[in-house]
């Protein structure tokens, strides 16, 4: 167990990227990875979201309830040199099994649109 858990740590250390609770300002690592995006099914009509998963290490992510948002800080893509705005994900789902070392959220996307 010792090796999948040092394992894990390495993954965070190696491909995590920063990130800020936003409703607190505590930042934290976590792999950030894509998944398919979903269509909510608004009132309004088809509203393709952005979606991705976020994992990180118990104990060392701060404790993010349903609807909390998470800002990606200097996201991996972007030029160091560039000011980009930080994206801005909604936690809507949550893996906090105490079998496992890592906890896992599912967020959305928060387009301009919301920020309205």
């Amino acid at each position: 167990m010792r090796a999948l858990m040092d394992g894990f740590k390495n993954r965070v250390t190696q491909l995590g990227q920063v990130m800020e609770l936003e409703k607190t300002g505590e930042q934290f690592k976590a792999i950030l990875l894509p998944l398919n995006p979903i269509d909510p099914q608004l009132e309004l009509g088809s509203d393709w979201r952005e979606m991705a998963t976020m994992e990180g290490r118990r104990g060392h992510v701060p404790e993010i309830k349903y609807g909390d948002v998470i800002l990606q800080l200097k996201p991996f893509w972007a030029d160091p040199n560039e000011d980009v705005p930080s994206p801005k994900w909604r936690a809507v789902r949550r893996d906090d099994n105490p079998a496992n070392f890592a906890v896992k959220w599912w967020l959305v996307k928060i387009t301009d649109q919301d920020a309205q």
